[in-house]
């Protein structure tokens, strides 16, 4: 176990975890000047040691170290009062979905692709730690009463979602701690949405311009998300998963997401016009929306709990999402049947369907394009 420090004061630590000393080498040396303080275990036991004494503002877990899973590690640093706001990020291969979904479920805040690029780790290693110190000084500050709300106020929508999944997911008998072992099955509707263009954006821009492009980004896709109703369930990299009809009763969730998608689409075309004029970037959205049943779990403890939903549903809408080009909302088969009704059915124009690796039943497809769309993938 190891500790290095580029600066002295009270800086940002950011600890990285990897049996191989040279890819802790070669994270340590992408991280030497950028201001945090590094540092380093080689298995998940002395990570947790690392974690409890230093309180690093960030943790990098690399998802195939020998003992301790990274899976273990993370729960335990997320059922810890003292570490549950730490942000955990995994290192991992980009095909290995299902492993991403196992961390989801543990509490994981984000993944890093193997082999790591260095500007895409610097700017995501930066606007995490900058999150988690933004958390831990909202949490330090004091709050405030609304005259008939339900306690404390605060100013964001996500965070009022949050609290009113806590009052439906409690303890019975115990008032106001999550039910750590709450898991049931819900047929949700499920909206992945992805930034095209942002290895050329980390390309181009500094991490810092990159850092604020993806905080308008992330603002806008939020912002959209509740005014539908959308409960978000997870922020990783450049995509967002936002569910619907989850865990609240909603009997329109799937034309609910479909508008929420393409309003997405239309907010952001405004503001790719204004990123294109502002720094040359041609940048787009992606899109995919499915619908089937999905498990819900509230993992963690009374100090820390992380509600996700997992399952096929779950897996399918984030291959459509893959799928679509910049400018392009993909809705499966089954977001179309519970759409028939409604005027959105008719809009919808139907592509040749999708056959998924592993399955044998080819999935029907349909787009709502949004106009002038670009084939921005990287």
């Amino acid at each position: 176990m190891s500790m290095q420090s580029n600066t002295q004061g009270p800086v940002p630590r950011v600890l990285l975890v990897d049996d191989a000393p040279d890819n802790r080498l070669l994270m340590s040396l992408y991280l030497r000047r950028s201001g945090v303080e590094i540092l380093t275990a080689r298995n998940g036991e002395e990570a947790l040691q690392v974690t409890a004494s230093m309180l690093p503002d960030l943790v990098v877990l690399d998802l195939t170290m020998t003992g301790m899973s990274c899976y273990e590690v993370c729960k335990r640093i997320k059922s810890n009062p003292a570490t549950s706001l730490t942000p955990v990020v995994f290192l991992i291969a980009t095909d290995e979905r299902e492993e991403r979904i196992k961390g989801l479920q543990v509490g994981a805040d984000d993944f890093f692709s193997k082999p790591i690029q260095r500007d895409e780790f610097l700017v995501r290693v930066k606007s995490l730690v900058n999150g988690h110190q933004a958390r831990k000084q909202q949490a330090a500050a004091p709050t405030s009463v609304e005259p008939g709300g339900d306690g404390a106020r605060d100013d964001y929508a996500h965070l009022r979602s949050r609290k009113l999944m806590d009052k439906i997911l409690t303890t019975p008998g115990v008032p106001g701690n999550p039910q750590v072992g709450y898991q049931n099955r819900f047929d949700a509707v499920i909206l992945f949405a992805d930034l095209r263009g942002f290895t050329r954006m980390a390309e181009k821009l500094s991490p810092t311009q990159v850092v604020l492009l993806l905080n308008e980004y992330f603002s806008l896709l939020t912002d959209v998300a509740y005014r539908y109703n959308g409960v978000i369930f997870n922020m990783a990299g450049d995509s967002l998963l936002v569910g619907f009809n989850v865990p609240f009763e909603q009997p329109d969730a799937a034309e609910r997401a479909t508008k929420c998608g393409h309003q997405m689409l239309a907010d952001f075309d405004a503001l790719s016009i204004e990123w294109r004029t502002r720094h040359g970037l041609e940048t787009g959205l992606g899109i995919g929306v499915n619908k089937g049943e999905v498990v819900a779990g509230n993992v963690g403890s009374a100090a820390y709990s992380n509600f996700t939903i997992i399952g096929d549903a779950v897996n399918i809408a984030s291959r459509l999402m893959q799928r679509a080009r910049a400018g392009e909302l993909l809705l499966s088969d089954r977001v179309m049947d519970a759409l028939k009704t409604t005027p959105i059915f008719m809009e919808a124009l139907p592509l040749p369907p999708l056959t998924l690796r592993g399955r044998t039943e080819p999935i029907g497809l349909y787009c709502i394009p949004f106009k002038g769309r670009i084939d921005a993938r990287s």
